[in-house]
């Protein structure tokens, strides 16, 4: 339905790697006598013509009517010779016919737009369970490395499950009802099944740690990228007794754990400070300040040289006969692809207890200046310190909710973003607190509504951290019909940025895509306009919906702003707004795609340059984000404990060469390691290892050899290889 050009042409990828394509006006044709006519129409220099025939959607067989009309047609004097084959024969004839025919470099998008954000239980078990099963490789080969049987066939079982659910229709949230229950179902086994592989793996590893005594609960922090770098550590902690600084809400009367109150208990009576239950659906939640996690929810977190990190409780709850509780601190400089120790002393407040300086509606942190409007939650003004740069649009305000309401008259409703009868900001704001401030982060959280929808957004700014992450806690109750309009809601930011470019993470590249209708200021390739089918026309008037993976990045080549997300695919840059497409009730052919709570996460990363300035490390940092966790057993004088307190595993320089995935391959016989380098440059690549290799070879995506490959340079338990401007690397290695 892309397609650049008829018959054969080559694609070239940014890889320079080419594939031998064709294309016609259909995937299920007919065979009649009006065939010879195609040659005219699809391949009229070269004379071969490759007629795929059957009947069903994609894939149905030939009818005996279609076999018996192909002989017909093959005997009939003066008619082209017609044969049944293979496209394989097909394309290794045409092969040899290229001459004068056309190429093609870069995509071919874009089509049926809705699909990118319909569903969204879909989108988030596809994201989930891909980022859970790369986490559960991670840990499960460093077990193989170390002698323990790695669990080849339940992970295969479970990425059996994720591509199975990859298939049209199941993916892009155009399936029946009763199909899309059946794959989140599905995910929801991949996640917890992976989840325990994980768990199994990292409490080996964790359990060999020789951890110091007296010091508090050790916890052990894994940072899953092969880079040292500056990072967020949330860690669940058990305590006996009730942490230090907190007064906990009663079992029962928990507000998602968040309900808490800040005490110093060296100077109140603990048995007076009680803590009620916050309920946001509470008739006076939006009259009453809640101190849900507060100032000064602090906690002693030290590494195995004493060093001291401000950390702060952002959750705790009752866990009978104890407490768990959720600490968060930041790691200047992380261990690449191992871990570090930090010991939590829950009885103890932490050295460094100031909240982050905030007045005139003003948080004033290490990296930005960002003012808010306590009356909407909405950030009008983010000044980066490091740029001097204004981020906001003028007039604007970041995360600005915006429905969209596309005509009820419109067709094909899941694959099409039909046109819009109406658009509206969601303006009913119930309530805006300040429910966080501490050493490490302050949380704003806005209580909004539309409809029958409740929106719950919470807003962290990092003391010490340049992110501005948003959980968006959504109780989407619309729906869409032949009857009634169908909204869409989309997070919306206007940055106060000219001269923009647009550039989206795809499957191992960046690709810039439309702003404003341009591409570089020019005129956007026929290959990247959006094409109609079916006779429905889609919304033309509202910017050009793109998919894309983990981030999005908006420059002007001296500054930037990248979108992160965890779970969605569709975004936009429009009028100077960057867009991320939140939720979206389609009607059909699912008239119920989306109805319940949903958490979905994005966060803003500005920063200077281009997104070549770490962003796609941010945007895997935040999607796989450092597992912390404590050992499983508390008894700390272990004979087996004999690992350091801290250790690197895996790393890979330069940083333009980001590892995709590592495991056991599939003859279970060699390491496997995928790169690919995504700045577009050639680079020679170190890849440290935690085992002395033996042999090292280049393979494809399927693991078996590559043919006349270079043989990467071995070094002890170091790696050299050699990659070209974009291209993705397979190595087997043997210990």
């Amino acid at each position: 339905r892309t397609k650049p050009f008829k018959g054969t042409f080559w694609w070239v990828g940014s890889d320079s790697s080419k594939v031998l394509c064709y294309a016609n006006d259909g995937y299920n044709g007919d065979i009649t006598l009006k065939l010879k006519d195609e040659l005219k129409l699809i391949t009229p220099d070269k004379h071969r013509l490759l007629q795929i025939t059957g009947v069903g959607d994609h894939g149905g067989g030939p009818t005996r009517a279609n076999i018996d009309m192909v002989h017909q047609l093959d005997k009939t004097p003066g008619y082209p010779a017609v044969k049944f084959t293979t496209a394989g024969d097909f394309f290794s004839k045409v092969s040899k016919e290229m001459d004068g025919r056309p190429t093609h470099f870069g995509e071919m998008q874009f089509i049926f737009e809705g699909c990118y954000s319909n569903v969204a239980d879909i989108k988030e078990g596809n994201r989930n369970s891909e980022n859970s099963l790369y986490s559960s490789e991670f840990f499960n080969t460093l077990r193989w490395l170390n002698g323990d049987k790695y669990p080849a066939d339940e992970l295969r079982d479970l990425w059996t499950t994720v591509t199975f659910n990859q298939f049209h229709d199941i993916l892009p949230g155009s399936a029946i009802n009763e199909a899309n229950k059946e794959a989140v179902a599905r995910y929801s086994e991949v996640l917890r099944k992976s989840k325990e592989l994980r768990d199994n793996a990292f409490r080996k590893m964790a359990d060999e740690v020789k951890f110091k005594t007296n010091m508090g609960q050790p916890v052990v922090a894994y940072n899953l990228q092969p880079n040292s770098r500056k990072t967020i550590v949330e860690a669940n902690v058990y305590s006996h007794a009730e942490p230090f600084t907190v007064k906990v809400a009663t079992w029962g009367a928990n507000y998602y754990g968040q309900n808490f109150q800040p005490v110093d208990k060296t100077t109140i009576d603990v048995v007076k400070a009680k803590n009620q239950n916050e309920n946001f659906l509470a008739a006076d939640y939006a009259t009453k300040q809640t101190k849900s996690a507060g100032k000064l929810a602090s906690v002693l977190v030290r590494d195995g040289s004493g060093k001291t990190y401000p950390a702060q409780i952002v959750f705790s709850k009752p866990t009978p006969p104890g407490f768990t509780s959720k600490v968060q601190f930041i790691v200047d400089q992380f261990p690449a692809g191992g871990y570090k120790t930090f010991y939590v002393d829950m009885t103890k407040p932490g050295e460094y207890i100031e909240p982050i300086p905030f007045a005139d509606n003003t948080f004033d942190t290490d990296f930005f200046k960002v003012k808010v409007d306590m009356k909407t939650g909405g950030i009008v003004s983010l000044f980066d310190k490091r740029t001097n740069t204004e981020v906001v649009k003028s007039g604007g305000q970041l995360n600005t909710l915006r429905i969209f309401m596309e005509d009820k008259k419109g067709g094909m409703k899941s694959w099409v973003l039909n046109k819009n009868v109406k658009i509206e900001d969601v303006t009913d704001v119930k309530s805006v607190k300040v429910i966080e401030n501490g050493p490490v982060r302050a949380c704003i959280e806005t209580v909004k509504t539309w409809g029958k929808s409740r929106f719950i957004e919470r807003m962290y700014l990092y003391r010490s951290y340049p992110r501005i992450a948003y959980d968006m806690e959504v109780h989407w109750l619309e729906t869409g019909s032949d009857t009634t309009d169908s909204p869409m809601l989309r997070a919306v930011f206007p940055l106060a940025m000219q001269n923009s470019r647009y550039y989206n993470q795809v499957p191992f590249d960046v690709v810039e895509r439309p702003a404003n209708g341009k591409i570089g200021g020019k005129e956007i390739p026929e290959a990247l306009k959006h094409r109609n089918d079916y006779g429905i026309v889609s919304e033309a008037n509202d910017g050009q919906e793109v998919p894309a993976q983990k981030w999005v990045d908006v420059t002007d080549g001296e500054t930037g702003v990248a979108l992160l997300n965890k779970t969605k695919y569709g975004n936009s840059y429009h009028n100077g707004e960057l867009r991320l497409t939140l939720m979206r009730s389609a009607g059909n052919p699912d008239i119920y795609p989306n109805l319940g709570k949903f958490i979905i996460s994005y966060a803003l990363y500005p920063h200077a340059g281009d997104w070549k300035n770490q962003v796609w490390a941010e945007g895997e940092d935040f999607n796989v984000p450092v597992y912390a966790a404590e050992p499983p057993s508390l008894a700390l004088a272990k004979n087996h404990a004999t690992r350091p307190e801290e250790e690197s595993f895996f790393s890979v320089f330069p940083t333009n060469v980001s590892m995709t995935g590592v495991k056991q391959s599939e003859e279970g016989e060699e390491l496997v390691i995928r790169l690919v380098e995504v700045e577009g440059k050639a680079t020679n690549a170190t890849i440290n290892l935690p085992v002395t290799v033996k042999s090292a070879r280049r393979l494809n995506l399927i693991e078996f050899p590559l043919e006349n490959a270079e043989a990467p340079e071995i070094k002890g338990k170091s790696i050299n290889v050699k990659l070209k401007p974009h291209e993705i690397v397979t190595l087997g290695i043997k210990q």
